[in-house]
């Protein structure tokens, strides 16, 4: 069950991660983020912010995988990194759920809530 929980939050995440990339490069997709305030490109500010969290990402893809395929001790930092991609993962679910967009709601809030049950799913895994 911990690797099929890996893979599906792996591949979540890796289209979360190219999003992110994506609009960080100037994609005209502002209605699907950050509230959907900025449609077409976002402005610089909103660029950094997708940026940042491409970066918060990737550790989270990192973190999982190595807990997932035991490569870490309980007070490492893939144990460590999966209870904190966990905590983000619910902070996240209410956010989704109270965007003013729609599009984004649509979108984003089932991959949240899948990558907050695959994660929590490889956390609680021995």
């Amino acid at each position: 069950m911990t690797i099929f929980a890996w893979a599906v939050f792996v591949t979540c995440a890796t289209a979360v991660l190219g999003f992110q990339i994506a609009v960080a490069l100037g994609a005209p997709l502002g209605h699907l983020t950050q509230g959907g305030k900025h449609p077409g490109v976002l402005p610089r500010q909103g660029r950094l912010i997708a940026a940042v969290s491409a970066i918060i990402v990737s550790v989270f893809i990192t973190a999982v995988s190595m807990k997932a395929y035991n490569l870490s001790s309980p007070s490492s930092f893939a144990t460590i990194g999966t209870w904190v991609a966990v905590v983000y993962s619910v902070l996240a679910v209410p956010i989704h759920i109270i965007t003013p967009s729609a599009a984004e709601r649509r979108l984003w809030l089932p991959v949240i809530v899948v990558l907050l049950v695959s994660a929590l799913t490889v956390a609680v895994s021995p």
